[in-house]
């Protein structure tokens, strides 16, 4: 499979007038060109705006209870003007609500009530959502993951017909679900995005797409080759497979032209999570298999001096770029340790090798006012020529009254520096 060229090019909005809290430049936040059949993990971390969503929501008043990953970002019009669908979580009993807030063209946003949209009454919050073309007729789809680690409920999509309407369904054939995380890729190679759900669970899964959005059940077992005698949970096609994976990331690291799946546990002696101790990236090759015995651990859990004690407990998130421009992509890792957060930067040494650059490139890696579930960003946030890493403002805790301020760290040429 080709690499799949990004076509879009966005400018990015560094701050929000201080008299309207819903205004953003408009030339800001406009679509030059887009393709949005790239893996999740490019489109958010290589075109995604820096939007000031929180004041946006405020100042619209249409709800107190927006998820920290409850939004996506895309043209969903196609207008060339970048949108944002929002989705609340008011209670697992509470029926999800959403809306498209539809950029004005003059910096300004609106809820468009025109949108036909069904909502469902057994949707659950989600946890994450991402952006991508899964029926393949050009316009952007919102996947969701439905509930958490202590919900079940079924993979929904946000999915656009024809005349620009969208329609809110259920997708796949698989069980009930308990996601963490959602990612997207073409795992099998036939040219279409698929989604993989890690569930901290038993419920670790794929959902192949055919093309048009039908998807089909795969459970992680029947993708991803481990050991025989691995432990963790036996899946119905009688295969083991560690459970706990808490996290995920799709994307093409070594730069072959096919996608890798960088996946993440819980660090626990006595669970299945334990088979890998650390991030591991495992390497595709088109074939729509992936082999534990063909991947590359990122860092060993039990083994870092820059924790300062804290035990390490389980990956949140990736993101990954070419941080000291010599060609080869980079990766930053978001970890719970004890109590505190840690951030690690591992640098890619080419033929897929990696070292762990951490207390080199980045000072402090410590993140001690935070709570989970945050998803990190690493692209070149304003345009300098340098990368940044800073957390999705997509984060908050129960509601708009517990988010917290975003930090950012900027690449100098040797290191990263806190911004702010």
């Amino acid at each position: 499979m080709k690499k799949i060229p990004i076509y879009l090019s966005l400018l990015f909005v560094l701050a929000c007038a201080k008299e309207d809290a819903n205004y953003q430049k408009a030339s800001e936040l406009k679509v030059v060109e887009y393709d949005y059949n790239i893996p999740s993990h490019d489109w958010e971390n290589g075109q995604r705006p820096w939007l000031n969503v929180f004041n946006i929501i405020d100042s619209l008043k249409i709800s107190d209870q927006i998820n920290n990953t409850g939004f996506a970002i895309a043209d969903f019009n196609n207008d060339g003007y970048l949108d944002i669908n929002v989705q609340d979580n008011e209670g697992d009993d509470i029926p999800v609500k959403t809306w498209f807030l539809i950029n004005n063209k003059d910096g300004r946003y609106f809820n468009d009530y025109s949108f036909p949209l069904e909502i469902k009454t057994d949707a659950k919050p989600p946890r994450k959502t991402i952006v991508g073309d899964f029926n393949n007729d050009g316009m952007p789809d919102v996947a969701r993951p439905q509930g958490a680690h202590d919900r079940l409920g079924k993979p929904t999509i946000i999915l656009s017909k024809e005349g620009g309407s969208y329609e809110f369904k259920l997708i796949g054939d698989g069980p009930e679900v308990q996601p963490h995380t959602i990612s997207s890729g073409d795992i099998d190679n036939d040219g279409d995005l698929d989604l993989f759900f890690a569930q901290a669970g038993e419920y670790d899964g794929f959902l192949i797409n055919d093309s048009n959005a039908n998807f089909t059940w795969k459970w992680i077992s029947e993708i991803i080759e481990f050991p025989v005698n691995s432990d963790g949970f036996e899946y119905p096609n009688g295969k083991k497979a560690p459970w706990g994976f808490w996290s995920s990331e799709i994307t093409d690291v070594d730069k072959d032209g096919f996608v890798d799946i960088i996946l993440g546990g819980s660090y626990k002696e006595n669970s299945g999570g334990a088979y890998f101790y650390g991030p591991t990236v495992l390497w595709g090759d088109g074939t729509g298999n992936y082999y534990s015995e063909r991947s590359t651990t990122l860092f060993d859990w039990r083994n870092l001096d820059y924790a300062e004690g804290n035990i390490i407990s389980l990956s949140h998130d990736y993101a990954v770029n070419d941080v000291d421009g010599d060609g080869i992509n980079d990766i930053a890792v978001f970890s719970e340790c004890s109590d505190i957060w840690l951030y690690h930067i591992i640098k890619g040494k080419g033929n897929r090798e990696f070292v762990d650059m951490t207390k080199d490139w980045l000072p402090d890696p410590l993140r001690k006012e935070t709570s989970n579930h945050v998803w990190i960003i690493m692209k070149d946030i304003d345009g300098n020529g340098y990368i940044d890493i800073t957390e999705s403002e997509t984060h908050i805790t129960s509601s708009l009254t517990g988010r917290r301020k975003s930090i950012r760290w900027e690449w100098n040429g040797s290191k990263f520096i806190k911004i702010n």
